[in-house]
């Protein structure tokens, strides 16, 4: 929203924060899943993919991810 509304550098700020890889021994699921909805929202395709799988690995049962993979033809 903040984006559409002409605020590029303040979203970009929130999704930096969003995206924030956590530190080894501190990983989740859930954070790598969030990481990888952001770099798809930035067309970093690549990164997102990445991030969906480590998601999955952590919490192979987390079908957000898995859905994601799938719509970039790219699932487990």
């Amino acid at each position: 929203s903040l984006d559409r509304l002409g605020h590029t550098e303040e979203a970009s700020r929130i999704l930096d924060r969003l995206a924030g890889k956590p530190e080894a021994g501190h990983e989740s699921a859930d954070a790598y899943y969030l990481a990888g909805l952001v770099a798809n929202y930035r067309k970093q395709d690549g990164q997102a993919s990445s991030d969906f799988r480590r998601a999955l690995e952590l919490d192979p049962g987390l079908w957000p991810a898995r859905l994601e993979l799938q719509r970039k033809g790219t699932s487990e």
